[in-house]
């Protein structure tokens, strides 16, 4: 299952495991098979994955979440839960090639994404990262703000678990900047280069002859709606029963759909949508569209939350912040030292006789100091001098006042710790800029 998962798919498949396959890849002959199947089934849903965090709480997550088999029928149908999407799933960026019998082996999620981490940099030899690159590319990017946490949890128990079962191992030293450790450098080692003969025990024999398995493509809604923009005729039973016939994932077939309107778009004539993709398949056309098209629309939602974000922000720093600041830089200044006072109000003093406008600002017309600016400009002055500015004050304004962590990004105010959300594609968008209709 896992050696079907394409480098760009954003969703999990159900995929079929045809017996006789099973079999011969086990090198058995005769009946029997189906009993195999059923075992290595019921063995595979109670096998679970285990992430601890520092505080003790921990996750237990299946490998599959569902199986179904058929009297009468010569195969198998097998889901992923779909609590691995994060871990599975959407991996083009850092797709690597490697032995899935490894990773099958390994029980902590975390081991499983540094194994593909360190495997694709294995030509390399030594590979550094920041501690938040590192923890960003295993999904850790909210877990374990500690490295001695990280080290305890992932680290350690993936050094020890990797140069047991796999064809690679590692050692790591901490990269630190003063006493803080702000990355990891990584010294990998390739068990046929090493020379350990005491390895070889723990390497797979020879390679498996992985059955064959037959995916079978979810039919949604929107790829219905996909196929009868083409052919208004076609039912959802047609396409269906196209559709499972084609073996292949859900995202290969709404790459060449996408690819298809796209070719109408230019006045080119589809006489059969089916055909149309079958053909499309084969030559690969299109291939990751669908991805493409996920991630700009990603792109468009986090950019239009960002601007909603940077409003509100704003208005925040427009409205309720002026108050705040006056506050602030009002208790600095009637919490400094005597002595500092004292100072201020000769210097405040010196510069009224340099410029005398400035006294209407400090005294009132009897003569009379206003206290309250003397204090509001003294703590403004000694916060410049401690070297805060106004947008680092207006950051824990937020942080006190409403809540909420923010930070600059380019010109833009935006919330600091919200996850982006995979918004779902507008094919109905998609479908409307291709209305020009060339039949």
């Amino acid at each position: 299952m896992v050696a079907q998962i394409e480098p760009d798919d954003v969703d999990f498949n159900t995929y079929r495991i045809e017996v006789t396959s099973f079999m011969k890849s086990l090198g058995l002959k005769g009946k029997g098979g189906y009993t195999i199947l059923k075992e290595v089934a019921e063995s595979l849903i109670q096998k679970t994955f285990k992430r601890l965090d520092p505080k003790g709480s921990f996750e237990l997550i299946g490998y599959i979440s569902y199986a179904k088999y058929v009297v009468g029928q010569s195969y198998m149908e097998l889901s992923f839960d779909p609590r691995l999407k994060p871990y599975l799933l959407n991996l083009k960026e850092a797709f690597t090639q490697y032995d899935i019998r490894y990773i099958l082996t390994l029980r902590s999620i975390n081991t499983v994404r540094l194994y593909e981490l360190l495997k694709s940099n294995e030509f390399q030899r030594k590979v550094d990262y920041s501690f938040d690159e590192l923890k960003e590319k295993l999904n850790l990017i909210d877990k374990y703000p500690r490295f001695a946490d990280f080290k305890l949890y992932v680290l350690e128990p993936a050094r020890k678990e990797l140069k047991k079962q796999t064809d690679i191992s590692f050692d790591y030293a901490p990269i630190k900047s003063g006493k803080s450790v702000i990355g990891v450098s990584f010294t990998i080692y390739s068990h046929k280069n090493a020379g350990d003969e005491s390895l070889e025990p723990f390497l797979p024999a020879a390679p498996l002859d992985i059955p064959k398995l037959i995916i079978v493509p979810t039919v949604t809604p929107e790829m219905v709606h996909l196929f009868q923009q083409i052919e208004p005729h076609l039912t959802p039973d047609d396409i269906g029963d196209f559709v499972n016939e084609l073996n292949t994932s859900q995202n290969r077939i709404l790459d060449t759909l996408l690819y298809a309107i796209n070719e109408r778009r230019k006045g080119v004539l589809i006489k059969s949508i089916f055909a149309y993709v079958k053909a499309g398949l084969k030559s690969n056309l299109g291939k990751g569209l669908h991805a493409e098209t996920l991630r700009k629309e990603q792109q468009k939602a986090a950019q239009k939350r960002k601007q909603a974000d940077n409003r509100e922000i704003n208005r925040w720093r427009t409205v309720e912040f002026p108050d705040y600041l006056e506050q602030y830089y009002t208790q600095i200044g009637q919490q400094a030292d005597s002595v500092v006072k004292h100072q201020y109000f000769s210097y405040v003093n010196q510069q009224i006789k340099a410029n005398p406008q400035l006294k209407a600002v400090y005294y009132r017309e009897d003569g009379a100091v206003i206290k309250e600016m003397f204090q509001v400009t003294l703590g403004k002055a000694l916060s410049k001098e401690q070297g805060e500015d106004e947008d680092q004050i207006f950051i824990s304004f937020c942080q006190e006042k409403k809540g909420e962590n923010i930070k600059r990004e380019g010109d833009l105010w935006i919330r600091a710790d919200v996850k982006e959300e995979v918004p779902e594609i507008q094919y109905a968008q998609i479908i409307d800029e291709a209305k020009v209709d060339p039949f």
